[in-house]
């Protein structure tokens, strides 16, 4: 991930929101009896993409910062006594 660790750094969470802004645009064409049908399930689906990207990457990123504390209390765990004042 980017090093601000932010999800809306990766490319394909950008590109994946221009590609929902496309599905809107072209949408707004369909008949209008398709309204609430095709159109709304077409959007839904076009917003699950960032959406799912945006969620997997902070779940992510929690779990590396778990992990790595976790990590770093073994560590501290394994010192001998005397080191852990120094």
């Amino acid at each position: 991930m980017p090093s601000d660790r932010s999800f809306r750094g990766l490319r394909v969470w950008q590109e994946s929101m221009l590609l929902v802004e496309d599905v809107y645009r072209l949408s707004r064409r369909f008949p209008a009896d398709e309204r609430f049908g095709l159109t709304a399930q077409i959007r839904r689906a076009a917003v699950s993409i960032p959406s799912n990207i945006g969620e997997g990457g902070r779940r992510v990123a929690g779990r590396v910062d778990d992990v790595g504390k976790m990590l770093n209390g073994l560590i501290e765990s394994l010192q001998p006594a005397d080191e852990n004042w120094s």
